[in-house]
C-alpha cells in the first residue's frame, strides 16, 4: 500500500525533491495535481505508486465531486443544474412558459 502525502501547492515540487533526496530514488513517486490529472494518473496507476502528493484543493475539488449529486443540462440554454433544481429553472427562467415572479422581473440581467 502507498502513502499520501496531501501539502499545500507551493510544497508539492519541495516534498518531491525532499522524497528523492532522502530515499535515494528508491520509491516511486505520483503528483496527482492539475486540470487533466484523473486522466493522466487514473486509480488504477495511482495504485502501483509507493507515494502519492496532491495538495489541499485537488482533495476538496475531488471530494465535492464524489459527494454532490449529477448536474443534468437544461434542454434549453444546456446550462449545468443539479437534478433538483432543473425543474425550477425551467419553471421561472428557461421553459417555453417561464414566468419571471414580481421580484425576479425587476431585476435586470
Amino acid at each position: 500500500a502507498g502513502t499520501l502525502v496531501i501539502c499545500p501547492v507551493i510544497a508539492l515540487t519541495q516534498w518531491k525533491e525532499e522524497i528523492l533526496k532522502f530515499t535515494d530514488g528508491s520509491l516511486s513517486i505520483c503528483t496527482y495535481h492539475g486540470p487533466d490529472r484523473e486522466k493522466e494518473t487514473p486509480r488504477e496507476l495511482m495504485k502501483k505508486y509507493d507515494i502519492v502528493l496532491t495538495t489541499y484543493q485537488v482533495m476538496e475539488a475531488d471530494f465535492r465531486k464524489m459527494t454532490s449529486p449529477n448536474r443534468v443540462e437544461c434542454p434549453n440554454c444546456g446550462g449545468k443544474f443539479k437534478i433538483d433544481k432543473l425543474p425550477i429553472h425551467l419553471k421561472y427562467f428557461c421553459g417555453e412558459n417561464a414566468q419571471r415572479t414580481e421580484a425576479q422581473s425587476r431585476q435586470r440581467r
